[in-house]
Order: structure tokens, then sequence, then C-alpha cells
């Protein structure tokens, strides 16, 4: 091993391994080729018959550093293969996400398309509507004038006219809710004497259960009578918003008489009650006022 390390000044003897058989020695270098392997050459005599090293040694060396060198470059290459396989993937890549950028972009572009063409038919739908509605109130203005020429009314009479109707509505408004709430309250009584009715029914029958205790019988009988004071109470409440209703419903066509007038236009104030019993759905009919 010294004669190596004289010989061979960048002798490593953790590369060389060394044997010997039958008196003689050989050598072996590791495999390269297998860095991650305990792997070795084919074992070669170290000394010749003289004595003095082999130059085959040399050429094993040289081997050895070879095989470091190619495996150098095999590491480089694998390298380069691997950073090339990599740039083929991020291309694959960038082809999907263009790919995939220019779907968003077309459906992007679709989608503005469908809602200018939505826009503009929206507007001319209600371009038709506003010409509609202005061919109708040329034509309703010229009824309306067609209509005061027929009466000889003047403008200024005519919206004396609209002022009076519309606050003509706004009474009937209000007398029609008042009924409506008067005739809810009545429904109510009524309901609860139907009640209180049924109560007294059943309290009849344990009153004239024979077989009952005296006791329970004379408090079922004072139970009748304190609910037919209720009953009595609730009769008197119904009759008063009967009668107020009444009212109620004779101020309607007092009013249309102070409106229209005693002496002239019967038919208005007929057809005004007629179309007011209609709408109202009043349960007290005009012939019993």
């Amino acid at each position: 091993m010294q004669r190596l390390k004289d010989t061979y000044s960048n002798f490593n003897s953790d590369e060389v391994r060394l044997t010997e058989r039958g008196g003689r020695v050989f050598i072996s270098v590791q495999d390269l080729r297998f860095p991650d392997k305990n792997r070795w050459t084919k074992p070669q005599p170290l000394f010749d018959e003289d004595g003095e090293v082999r130059g085959d040694v040399a050429r094993l060396r040289g081997f050895q550093l070879a095989t470091r060198s190619d495996l150098e470059r095999l590491e480089t290459l694998n390298e380069r293969v691997a950073l090339e396989k990599r740039v083929e993937e991020l291309q694959v890549t960038l082809e999907e996400r263009e790919a995939d950028y220019m779907r968003q972009n077309q459906l992007l572009l679709d989608a503005q398309k469908r809602e200018v063409n939505d826009k503009n038919q929206r507007m001319i739908e209600m371009r038709e509507q506003k010409d509609n509605a202005l061919r109708d109130r040329d034509q309703a203005q010229k009824a309306f004038d067609l209509a005061l020429q027929d009466l000889d009314m003047s403008k200024e009479e005519a919206k004396n006219l609209h002022i009076t109707i519309a606050g003509s509505l706004e009474e009937r408004r209000q007398l029609v809710a008042e009924i409506n709430t008067k005739e809810e309250q009545i429904r109510q009584r009524d309901q609860a004497i139907e009640d209180l009715e049924g109560q007294i029914e059943r309290q009849q029958k344990v009153i004239n259960d024979q077989t009952r205790p005296e006791e329970e019988r004379e408090a079922a009988q004072k139970e009748v009578e304190t609910l037919q004071e209720r009953i009595a109470e609730l009769q008197a409440q119904k009759e008063n918003l009967e009668k107020e209703l009444g009212l109620t419903t004779k101020k309607k066509v007092k009013r249309a008489l102070l409106k229209y007038g005693y002496g002239r236009g019967r038919k208005e104030i007929r057809q005004w009650a007629d179309g007011l019993g209609k709408k109202d759905g009043s349960r007290l009919a005009w012939a019993a006022w």
C-alpha cells in the first residue's frame, strides 16, 4: 500500500482493495458506475515478475477516473433531462391555462353580447309600451274633450269635477271601511253568543241530570244565569252596532242626495247606490233602509 502511495501522488487507499491469493497480491478499485452499491472491479495482479507495480494498475486508476467523469456527466444530463421534463410540464400547464382563459373570455364575450341583445330588446319593448301609452293618452284626451263638448262644460268645471270625484272616492273609502269594521264587530258578537249558548246547553244537561249531586246542579244553574247575562250584554252590543251600521248606510245616501240634489239626478243616485252595493258587499239591503 505504501509503495502505491509512493508511486502515485493522488493515491487514495479508500478507493482500492488489496487481496492476497497464492502468495500474489491482487488489486481492484470501486466501480463508480454503481455509486450506491458496494461493487468493485475484477481483481488484477498488482506486481509483475520483477516485483514492480504493473502498469495496468495505472490504467485501472484511469478507468476509475473516467468512470467518475462519465458519472458526473450522466448526473448533469439527468438534471438537464429533469429540467426539460419540468419545462414540458410547465408548457402543458401554460397551454391548458391559455385554453381555459380563451374559453372564459369567449363565455364573457357571449354573455356581454346576450346582455346587449337583451337590453336592446328591452328598449324596443319599452319604446313600444311608451308609444302605446302615448296613443292611449291621446285617445283618452280626445274622448274627454268630446265629452266636454257634449256637456258644454269648461275645462275649469271639468277640473272641479275631478276634485269632487276624488273627494267622493276618499269619502266612500272611509265609509266602506267603517261599515266593514262594524260588520266584523257584529260577526264577533254573533260568534260569542253562539259559543255561550253552546255552554248553556251543556250546563242545562247537567241541571236536568237527576243522578248528579245537588251541589253540582246548583253550580251549573248559577253558571247558566251568568252566561245568560253575558249573552244579554252581547245582544245589546250587537243591536247598537246594527243601529250604527244602519246610520252609516243612511249617511251614504244622504250625502249622495246632498251632492246630486233632491230635485234632480235620481238616475245618477240610483246608479251610484247600485254600484256602491255591488262593490261594498254590505249585508244590509238598500230596500231595508
